[in-house]
């Protein structure tokens, strides 16, 4: 199951539904929210009441996360707050893939020499011209560090870099 997400608040809310949900006296109701818990391995071969017994909205949180193609609600939460405003596609003649869920792009991307980028609510993978293009340096270590993933940097730290250069660039600033 996925769906589009509009907003972290959308996303706060759907886990408490579906938290709510898992606590249903209807036991349909219960059984599907159940099945949703078990794409976390904690919950996977738990028993319906110790699954009930043991979710909180942390694991539910986790749970939108999943469905959206986040590996966490760290990762969903962060790519809301940072990476939304940095990158902007640019013209120049360069083609890049374009995506309308992470899920997609994030299985179509390869990481050699193609760098995955969000943009409003679609995604896009370029190649390492673009990156020079935008006056980025393709050089730069933290590149490799991130694993090349603007929306979802193995290394935050690296991308919070490559973020303050790119901001820096596109300010004019040297």
């Amino acid at each position: 199951m996925s769906y589009t997400i509009f907003s972290l608040e959308e996303c706060k809310i759907k886990a408490s539904i579906l938290l709510k949900n898992l606590n249903s006296t209807q036991l349909e109701v219960s059984v599907v929210a159940s099945e949703r818990f078990r794409n976390i391995s904690f919950f996977q071969t738990m028993l319906l009441d110790d699954l009930i017994k043991s979710a909180r909205l942390k694991h539910a949180l986790d749970v939108i996360a999943l469905e959206n193609g986040f590996s966490s609600w760290v990762n969903l939460k962060f790519y809301f707050m940072k990476t939304k405003t940095s990158i902007l596609p640019a013209g120049g003649g360069f083609l890049h893939k374009w995506f309308s869920s992470y899920k997609e792009a994030r299985a179509n991307f390869t990481a050699i020499n193609e760098f995955l980028f969000p943009y409003k609510k679609d995604f896009f993978i370029a190649n390492a011209g673009y990156i020079d293009y935008i006056g980025l340096d393709i050089t730069n270590p933290d590149w490799q560090l991130i694993g090349n993933n603007w929306v979802e940097p193995s290394n935050k730290l690296a991308w919070e870099r490559l973020n303050k250069l790119n901001l820096q660039h596109a300010k004019g600033d040297k």
